[in-house]
């Protein structure tokens, strides 16, 4: 005799209304979508920049400091946890909210066009893109919204004045 367990709606759950169903549809419609033909084929192409109108992409981009890791005076590297917060607008992933109720989609960040950053000063130059951020998903949002928050770790190279070391103060610059 096996027992079935019912989990009760709970109308102030913090997930979002709508079910697996709808979001994998419109995931579907969005990255997917193909008429009966194959030449009317609409797929989604994240090598193409989301430019609308001849105007170039507009991504609020901010940096938080989280922790130094570590810091080699000889060498004047200091690696940094940081975090990234990154934004766009994608015209090509927008949909009706309140057609089908889902209120944001999360996907890989391989799925859509990222803006291409790089860390010019990063002491490591294979580290220098990037590229640790790909692990992290973006969440999409109906106007077309992308957001991208990756936390990464650099080594960043950062020439300091040793003088009165460790009680002075360093600025180190993200280039």
């Amino acid at each position: 005799r096996t027992s079935r367990s019912t989990t009760p709606t709970n109308s102030s759950s913090p997930y979002p209304p709508h079910s697996v169903l709808a979001a994998e549809t419109l995931y579907d419609q969005l990255f997917n979508a193909c008429g009966r033909m194959y030449d009317q084929c609409n797929t989604y192409n994240k090598y193409l920049a989301p430019i609308n109108n001849n105007q170039a992409v507009s991504v609020d981009f901010e940096t938080y400091f989280i922790q130094m890791v570590n810091f080699d005076p000889t060498t004047q590297v200091v690696k940094m946890m940081i975090w990234i917060s990154a934004a766009w607008y994608d015209s090509r992933l927008t949909w009706n909210q309140t057609q089908n109720g889902v209120e944001f989609l999360t996907v890989e960040s391989e799925m859509v066009w990222t803006p291409d950053l790089t860390l010019y000063n990063s002491a490591d130059q294979e580290q220098n893109k990037l590229e640790q951020g790909f692990q992290v998903r973006l969440r999409i949002f109906p106007d077309g919204k992308v957001k991208w928050t990756p936390l990464l770790v650099y080594d960043i190279s950062c020439p300091m004045r040793m003088a009165y070391f460790p009680f002075d103060i360093q600025l180190c610059y993200l280039k």
